[in-house]
This record gives C-alpha cells, structure tokens and sequence, in this order.
C-alpha cells in the first residue's frame, strides 16, 4: 500500500464501508486491501476537503504491461477523437449543402412561377378582363406565399440549433466510446449520465461521493468495446 495513502489518525474521517455492500465477487483477502485503500484514499482526500479527481489502487501492481495499457488507451482515444471530428465535419456539410439546395430550389420554383405570371399578364394586358387579372395575381401571390411556406419548414429542420444538438450528441457518444480504463488495477473516475463513479477495467463501480460499493455494469463490457447501458448490482 503507497505511503501516499496514509495519514495521521488524528486527521482520519472514519469512512465506514460494510463488508456485506461489496458482495462476492473477491476473495476476502482482496476485499480488505480493496476496502483500507478506499478509506485511506477518502479519508485523506476529505481531510484535505478536496474533490477526487484521480484514480485510487484498488489491487496490488502485479503483473500489468502499463507501457501497453498506456499505449492502447491512447491510440483508443485518438481513434474516437479523429472519429468524432469527421462526423461533425460531415454534419455540417451536409446542413450547409442541404440549406443550398433548399434555396435553390425554392429559387428555381419562384423563377418559373414569376415567369408564367408575366407570360400570363403580357397576353390579357390588352384586354379588359381585370377580374381576371386580378384573380391572376392573386393566385400568383399565394403559390408565392406557399413556395415560400415550404422553404421555411425546411429551413427549420435544418436550423443551427438541430446542427449543433446533432454535433453534441456526436461529441457526447465518442466520448463514451473514447473513455478508456487501464488494466493497471486502480478505479479510475468515471461520469455517467450526471453522476461521479470510480470504476475498474473489470467493471467494479463505486459512487465517487460516498465510496459506496454499486456492482459491476450490468451487461458486463469491456471498456474498449460498446458504451455503458446501466448500472447494476445494488
């Protein structure tokens, strides 16, 4: 156990943690050392009256290949992040080029029309049907007016404010599939759908707050495969 850890016991919060919360899923020897390292770490970092941002030992170094782990989460992470700028390039070039040629469209729609109308006035000016030069430019009005209508309705599915919902949830989708956690024996912190965990390459989940013990993921995953679904096992 790193030194780090430890603390004067006159500084120590006595963190409760009950044996029955964590279940069976170590040996009774790796529950201990999990559970002294977890106190340890909070009682240091609450005396300190800091927040946890960094992961906490929860197992012996062992045998990890920590140049590797470091190496594949990296190029984990890089993959996801190239990965996420070029499906936010593609949205907004596909917004751009969709807006262009709602306009064009609607350009080319209101050409004719305004050509068929001066077609339609040209030929009756010499006569005296003004009711039905007046119906004329009535009806002209309105294919005008409605022409206009559906290039509204389009423009709105295309706004700036559907772009850039689509873009967060792109950013927030690669950053869940980009969040990598090593196989180093440490729970590393974790933030899903708005709340703190520490978590394990094997899955293992504490509530980053109370360092109350919550499971595994239910549906089991590895941390480079699918995002989390839920939390299970409490």
């Amino acid at each position: 156990m790193s030194s780090t850890l430890s603390m004067p016991p006159a500084l120590a919060l006595q963190i409760a943690i009950p044996a029955e919360d964590v279940g069976d899923q170590v040996s009774d020897f790796e529950h201990r050392m999990r559970v002294r390292a977890v106190r340890e770490h909070v009682n240091r970092l609450r005396a300190a009256e800091a927040r946890i941002h960094e992961p906490v030992r929860i197992r012996p170094l062992g045998k990890y290949n920590l140049a590797l782990e470091m190496q594949i989460d990296q190029e984990h992470r890089a993959h996801h992040h190239t990965r996420r700028d070029e499906e936010i390039a593609a949205v907004r070039s596909k917004f751009a080029r969709d807006r262009h040629r709602a306009r064009v469209v609607f350009s080319s729609k209101t050409d004719k029309l305004q050509e068929k109308y001066k077609k339609s006035v040209l030929k009756h000016a010499t006569g005296d049907d003004w009711e039905f030069l007046r119906t004329l430019s009535d009806d002209h009005g309105r294919q005008l007016g409605h022409e206009a209508g559906v290039l509204q309705i389009k423009l709105e599915r295309l706004s700036a404010a559907r772009e850039e919902a689509k873009i967060a949830y792109i950013t927030k989708r690669r950053a869940e599939l980009a969040w990598t956690c090593p196989n180093d024996g440490k729970a590393y912190p974790f933030t899903w759908e708005g709340n703190q965990y520490h978590r394990t390459y094997d899955g293992e989940m504490w509530l980053t707050a109370t360092w109350e013990f919550r499971g595994a993921w239910a549906g089991y995953y590895i941390a480079r495969a699918n995002p989390p679904q839920d939390i299970g096992g409490w």
